[in-house]
């Protein structure tokens, strides 16, 4: 079940670094990695990842690989920030240099094709969605449980506890991946989120 007000704007995160802003701002597109200029692109993702990403088909429309799409996440502070954060991938930005542009789904399904993942999208398990009320099928447990940092789950490591079964799967779940086919336009934009000034 979508937490309350979700049936209407519900928030989804592009993350990029902020030197790429410039470049978006000028065409008023993010565009996806498939249609990315050869350089001048700050990547904060990591490259194993993306290799798999290139080949990874979406199995409903509009079809094509997840390459085809500009990727977004149902929550902040996801994984790939925190593997920023620890270096631990090649090339890895400070956090002070990674940026968030905040969009609402619903607004972009309006004039855009979607798809959406309720895991990461490069599992085999993840089960893809093109209707918006599928948003249903994510499990927004692991998004909203508390305790709340900025209004989302703090924690989202794997965890194995009785109790709550749903914790064995957290960080795939919260990578769910919200993806807009070949390019997204900045009219959409509701916010940019900086690190700091």
């Amino acid at each position: 079940m979508r937490p309350p007000g979700h049936s209407e704007q519900t928030p989804v995160f592009h993350m990029t670094h902020v030197s790429n802003l410039p470049a978006i701002l000028r065409s008023g597109l993010i565009v996806a990695k498939n249609d990315l200029p050869g350089s001048g692109v700050t990547s904060i993702a990591s490259e194993e990842v993306q290799a798999r990403r290139a080949t990874r088909i979406i199995p409903v429309m509009p079809g094509g690989t997840l390459h085809d799409y500009v990727p977004l996440y149902f929550a902040p502070r996801a994984p790939m920030l925190f593997c920023n954060h620890r270096r631990s991938i090649e090339d890895a930005q400070p956090q002070e240099e990674i940026i968030y542009l905040i969009f609402h789904a619903q607004e972009i399904a309006e004039n855009h094709s979607i798809v959406f993942f309720d895991r990461h999208a490069v599992l085999g398990m993840a089960e893809a969605f093109n209707d918006l009320d599928d948003l249903e099928k994510i499990d927004w447990r692991i998004f909203f449980e508390p305790p709340l940092v900025g209004g989302f789950s703090k924690y989202w490591g794997d965890r194995y506890d009785d109790a709550r079964p749903h914790w064995s799967n957290r960080r795939e779940i919260r990578q769910a991946e919200f993806l807009v086919h070949q390019s997204l336009n900045l009219s959409c934009i509701r916010q940019i989120a900086v690190h700091n000034p």
